[in-house]
């Protein structure tokens, strides 16, 4: 959820005002050069006789809040309200989630799971029904605030935890993130990656993993981009924008995620998403 708001108040032609004083007007800020009343600024990122400009009137800030279920067999609704005064207690707005920001899934997978099946202690701003917990095939826990599969012997395998697309997510406006922090049981023998848009039994759908971009189709795998490897604590994101299939890695804050690989495809389509770990 995010509101912009004001670093100082707005410019009042009733107001008078003495050199120093900062003001807003038309989305900036503006530092008062000498005593004034009803001298308005330039209204652009420029100075004047009375003002000289002071840089972007707004400042930005970010609020998310999430719960987690630690008993119980449904998932619970989280929107942060916030409220925002000035140092004298005067009120000046107020952002209320109200389900237009809404988190469409979250789990931190930070409580120890002996098995993950079955799973619904997730938080989610949208409608799921009562079969929407977490599927597996094989066993998937979670120990040390890491989600992982105890991997098979024998190979080849293929191994998923998946979960349904929440109905009220608009279809072509999805993104799905996923921070690594662990690696295959096998090793430099296998993969592992965020999957979106799978069938129920994980036979078709894309995935992408520290090092690519794939899309398998009845067990057919097609690689589709290639990137240097995601390291541990790392982060990406897909972005399904209709019949576009885009993956970004998270840089840092305040910095423009970097863009690895954009697909103009619309299949697979499956209604599912999760994590998927097979060897290569």
């Amino acid at each position: 959820m995010g509101r912009a708001l004001n670093r100082v108040a707005q410019w009042s032609p009733q107001a008078g005002y003495i050199a120093g004083d900062r003001v807003a007007y038309n989305n900036f800020a503006y530092t008062a050069r000498v005593d004034s009343k009803n001298k308005q600024p330039d209204g652009d990122a420029a100075d004047n006789t009375y003002w000289s400009f002071a840089g972007p009137a707004q400042q930005s800030f970010n609020v998310s809040a999430y719960t987690k279920l630690l008993n119980g067999s449904s998932s619970t609704l989280a929107g942060p309200f916030v409220e925002w005064y000035d140092e004298q207690g005067t009120f000046i707005t107020a952002s209320n989630d109200g389900g237009g920001y809404g988190q469409g899934f979250f789990q931190r997978f930070n409580e120890p799971t002996p098995t993950l099946a079955g799973d619904r202690s997730f938080s989610s701003r949208w409608t799921w029904d009562g079969s929407n917990a977490w599927q597996t095939s094989g066993t998937w826990v979670v120990s040390d605030g890491m989600l992982s599969p105890i991997t098979p012997s024998t190979t080849p395998y293929k191994l998923y935890a998946l979960n349904t697309i929440p109905w009220g997510i608009p279809i072509g406006d999805q993104r799905f993130y996923i921070t690594f922090m662990s690696r295959p049981r096998l090793g430099s023998g296998a993969e592992h990656g965020l999957v979106i848009r799978s069938n129920s039994d994980a036979s078709s759908f894309w995935m992408a993993s520290r090092t690519r971009l794939t899309k398998t189709v009845g067990g057919t795998i097609t690689v589709l981009a290639v990137w240097q490897e995601i390291p541990d604590g790392g982060r990406i994101y897909i972005h399904h924008a209709s019949n576009l299939i885009e993956v970004y890695q998270y840089v840092g804050p305040g910095m423009a995620p970097r863009k690895l690989a954009s697909v103009a495809q619309a299949t697979p389509d499956g209604a599912h998403f999760g994590l998927l770990e097979r060897s290569l």
